[in-house]
């Protein structure tokens, strides 16, 4: 099957809310306040949504964050959140995701790097070594303003 990629749009608004519940505690993230965000972030020109499909169906999406960074002379594209469907997962499609970001990515000549973080280190993080090379980056946070 042909998997496509594709900016999110309004009308996709409700398949990636049921995406993204995956991730999500249903009531901390709920319908309005998602609406209202998503409608926002996918106008702002530093972040991307993008949206994988097959056969006109949302099997998954990606938000990637383009952080400019003054010693690139350029960007990095943080692949912050990216969900395939649990029908779909284990199949290959993760791969192909990131592979299809790749390609986007590679053809704006400012972008220099694309990276993904994760605590996930029995699931996603087998698959992210795969693909990315591992550094020894130590990440740091610290939450302000929870939800």
């Amino acid at each position: 099957m042909k998997l496509k990629v594709r900016k999110a749009v309004k009308k996709d608004k409700e398949l990636l809310y049921t995406l993204i519940l995956e991730l999500s505690n249903p009531e901390i993230l709920t319908p309005p306040s998602f609406d209202a965000f998503f409608e926002d972030i996918i106008k702002l020109e530093n972040s991307d949504v993008w949206v994988f499909e097959i056969k006109e169906e949302i099997i998954g999406y990606a938000l990637i964050n383009k952080c400019l960074l003054l010693r690139y002379l350029g960007f990095v594209a943080e692949i912050e959140e990216i969900v395939v469907g649990k029908k779909y997962r284990r199949k290959g499609y993760g791969e192909k995701f990131i592979n299809l970001l790749f390609e986007k990515y590679s053809l704006d000549k400012s972008c220099r790097k694309i990276a993904i973080k994760t605590n996930d280190i029995k699931g996603s993080a087998r698959l992210y070594e795969r693909i990315f090379d591992t550094t020894d980056l130590i990440y740091f946070q610290s939450f302000l303003n929870k939800i």
